[in-house]
């Protein structure tokens, strides 16, 4: 997939799943997300144990999640996925292409919480990207 250019989008706070909601369709796609979800604990003597998440803390990330994007206006996205999305030219680096159209929302007067503003902003900024790449 990377050779295509799909890159992972991490969906594990209401911004990143946002932006799989309002990614263009046609530059979005997924597969089934079979790891096993964990945790670290980082010991002063530099010893790291992993610990499975346990199915109450998935819920409780689902939850809060849902919650988030609910503020947004926008549908929790579907469990068990991992989302893969392609970034407009000239960018290269889904976090460089991300952290642009957040300099472009703030530039608009638009924090990422401030409801369905935010994400429909955000939606026509790709939707533009994208187009402008094509021509």
């Amino acid at each position: 997939m990377k050779a295509q250019g799909w890159q992972l989008l991490e969906c594990e706070t209401g911004g990143a799943a946002a932006f799989a909601a309002v990614w263009e369709p046609s530059q979005r796609t997924w597969l089934p997300d079979r790891r096993i979800p964990t945790w670290e604990v980082h010991h002063g003597d530099g010893r790291v144990e992993q610990h499975e998440v346990t199915a109450a803390e998935i819920a409780e990330v689902a939850r809060d999640l849902t919650d988030a994007l609910a503020r947004r206006s926008l549908p929790a996205p579907p469990r068990g996925r991992l989302w893969f999305v392609r970034v407009p030219a000239p960018w290269r680096a889904l976090d460089d292409y991300v952290e642009n159209l957040y300099a472009r929302a703030d530039a608009a007067g638009l924090h990422e919480m401030a409801g369905p503003a935010w994400p429909e902003f955000i939606r026509e900024q790709i939707r533009s990207d994208f187009a402008a790449a094509a021509s």
